[in-house]
């Protein structure tokens, strides 16, 4: 079975979300962070990083999130989670995945360190807000035209750009951008997002 490790509201969103979008058996192994166990030489076996998520399969992990969704999405092809490999659809698929990690991530990172993590130099959390209202802006514009990244279909894209939006309703970032806040909203409607992480 499929085994997914993680915990929180942290990028093992993503992959345990893709989970249950594909309707697979898998099981959800929760790391303690707080008590140390991301630093035990269990999991180090797992990811010697020591960071999650960490997929399972068949006694092989595979780490970071993207990549997780992309495996999993290549492993069950019918579940149409992703484009089929070597299409052109597939390369735009994966052309925003990457964007999303590398450009769109980044800016909320910093962020998030500034702010939530309590580092406080505000010149980089107004750079950090900066940075992100450029990156979401080729995203509003797609979105103002069709319900999905990639049109029609939710697939794996929408996994890593959703969880990403959810993760900034922590700060007042989409103000100006209301193809994306609806995107956002509508997107994490859906019954496999596991809505049950954020509830307080």
């Amino acid at each position: 079975m499929l085994e997914i490790y993680g915990s929180g509201r942290s990028r093992w969103v993503r992959p345990l979300w893709m989970l249950r979008e594909l309707g697979v058996p898998f099981e959800a192994v929760t790391v303690d962070r707080g008590a140390g166990e991301l630093d035990s030489p269990a999991f180090r076996q797992l990811n010697p990083q020591g960071k999650i998520p960490v997929l399972v399969d068949e006694g092989r992990p595979i780490c970071e999130s993207g990549a997780i969704l992309l495996y999993l999405g290549d492993k069950f092809p019918d579940r149409g989670l992703l484009p089929p490999a070597g299409s052109y659809a597939r390369g735009v698929h994966d052309q925003w995945m990457f964007t999303i990690a590398t450009e769109f991530e980044q800016p909320l990172w910093r962020l998030h360190k500034q702010i939530t993590r309590g580092e406080g130099d505000e010149a980089v959390a107004a750079q950090a807000r900066r940075d992100f209202k450029v990156a979401a802006a080729p995203f509003e514009a797609i979105l103002s035209g069709q319900p999905h990244l990639l049109g029609e279909d939710f697939q794996a894209a929408d996994i890593m750009l959703a969880h990403l939006l959810r993760w900034s309703a922590a700060q007042p970032l989409l103000a100006d951008t209301p193809a994306l806040a609806a995107y956002r909203d509508r997107t994490t409607a859906r019954l496999s997002f596991p809505a049950f992480l954020y509830e307080d």
